[in-house]
């Protein structure tokens, strides 16, 4: 791919993320824990050491495989970037030792709760992180492989995302599926506070600004690094932390071929995104970005295989 797709850029910005921060806070339908907060009740705790390890190095051990980036197909990247994040964050707790099953998120259902139950109802393309924060949140996931849901297209995320849709039995169906797996999420404001959510404590986290990259990452120090570049209305997700190079790694959902292929056995589909230019992005740019703090998976055997051989 060697142009960025503008039909799959579907953040709805920031004169929208403000004044939709507002009607959330107003509604109590978005919990206003920053990181300090959440670190003074203990929704955050010191990780394991065992899931230190990368989180493509756990996605194998976890689920046998390589983790696969998504490809979205219309503007519904706001629910990309929060699945993907939730995803990881789900291997990251079977990693630990919780009693989950692994099972895909199910993009459509975070576009169209987050659009329509909290967004109030929209046309045409596009959702803000705020909203799909709300979303996990209050209405809970649906998976890719619960009973009666379709496979993932462009033409599903936006009938289920449109305002007609809204009362339909197909999407009705599936609130009472999907409430018993809700996923806290918490705003984080910095850099610092980022890094210490990956590095720390093991929270994937999602991003949007109208930050934009070259979609071909140059090489430095031996790693795939994200050149700054133009503007995306875009939210992405942030799954690991690189000490030596001092960076996020930075996932999007344009398929695994969209940013080359990674240097040293990285998810494919994303890059390094060094601290320096993330803490310019949180300074000068409207920006959404949330961790995925606490998510009831859906419960399964406990995976000692982790643990012991870690």
């Amino acid at each position: 791919m060697n142009y960025a797709p503008r039909n799959l850029m579907g953040w709805l910005g920031p004169i929208r993320e403000r004044e939709a921060k507002k009607q959330l806070a107003r509604a109590g339908l978005l919990r206003s824990i920053l990181f300090a907060e959440a670190r003074e009740r203990k929704l955050i705790a010191q990780a394991d050491p065992v899931v230190m390890q990368p989180v493509w190095e756990l996605a194998k051990k976890v689920t046998g495989r390589e983790y696969v980036a998504g490809r979205q197909e219309i503007g519904d990247c706001v629910s990309w970037g929060m699945k993907q994040a939730g995803e990881i964050r789900s291997i990251i707790e079977i990693a630990s030792g919780e009693e989950e099953k692994f099972r895909r998120w199910f993009a459509p259902w975070i576009y169209a709760t987050s659009r329509n139950q909290i967004g109030g109802g929209m046309s045409g393309d596009g959702s803000l992180g705020s909203w799909a924060a709300a979303a996990v949140s209050k209405y809970g996931v649906l998976f890719e492989d619960d009973e009666g849901v379709p496979p993932y297209s462009g033409n599903i995320a936006r009938r289920w995302g449109s305002r007609a849709n809204t009362s339909k039995p197909e999407y009705q169906k599936f609130f009472d599926v999907a409430k018993d797996n809700p996923c806290v999420c918490i705003e984080v404001k910095t850099v610092d506070e980022a890094v210490k959510m990956i590095r720390d404590y093991r929270r994937p986290m999602t991003i949007a600004s109208l930050r934009g990259f070259r979609m071909e990452p140059r090489e430095y120090k031996g790693y795939h690094v994200f050149v700054p570049s133009g503007s995306w209305a875009h939210q992405m997700c942030f799954v690991e932390y690189n000490e030596e190079l001092q960076a996020l790694y930075r996932l999007n959902s344009w398929g695994p071929d969209a940013h080359g292929k990674p240097l040293n056995g990285e998810i494919a589909g994303g890059a390094w995104n060094l601290l320096d230019d993330i803490e310019s992005e949180f300074k000068r740019m409207d920006v959404e970005c949330f961790a995925l703090v606490e998510f009831e998976g859906e419960p399964g055997e406990p995976d000692h295989r982790i643990l012991s051989h870690a």
